[in-house]
């Protein structure tokens, strides 16, 4: 599994654009508001990265919906990244997920607060070396 993989699965729950944003605003849960969002990605001894992406309402609205709509997104991010969802759990705020990718396992566990997240993601890759990333995002403004 190379960096690249490994880090849009990060943000997997941020870029997600494919299902319908037609959530009723009794069943939505604010974790993250639309607009111009900066990751910052630490995974020690190697340097931060750090990218901007702007986040369409349809996009937040993936991460805000119920059980279901979450796992669908994850589901869908994971299928283009040729990985495999093993489980999603939601508690408020909190999503974390686990996934499998070419023999590795990782498991993601975020937490939302509308103009911001933070949380980890380690991966066990084949022979039992595990990896743990930081990941922390912000919202800076509406997007262009």
């Amino acid at each position: 599994m190379n960096m690249r993989t490994i880090f849009l699965s990060i943000i997997a729950l941020i870029a997600i654009s494919q299902i319908d944003a037609s959530i009723s605003s009794a069943m939505a849960v604010e974790r993250l508001q639309p607009g111009l969002w900066e990751s910052t990605v630490t995974r020690s001894p190697m340097p931060a990265q750090t990218s901007r992406q702007c986040i369409s309402t349809q996009a937040a609205m993936s991460v805000n919906g119920d059980h279901g709509q979450i796992k669908a997104a994850i589901d869908t991010e994971n299928a283009k990244n040729g990985c495999v969802t093993k489980s999603v759990e939601i508690d408020g705020p909190r999503i974390r997920f686990a996934m499998t990718c070419s023999g590795a396992e990782t498991i993601s566990d975020l937490t939302y607060s509308g103009t911001a997240s933070e949380g980890t993601m380690t991966t066990k890759m084949p022979g039992g070396k595990a990896m743990t990333m930081e990941v922390r995002s912000i919202r800076i403004s509406d997007c262009p």
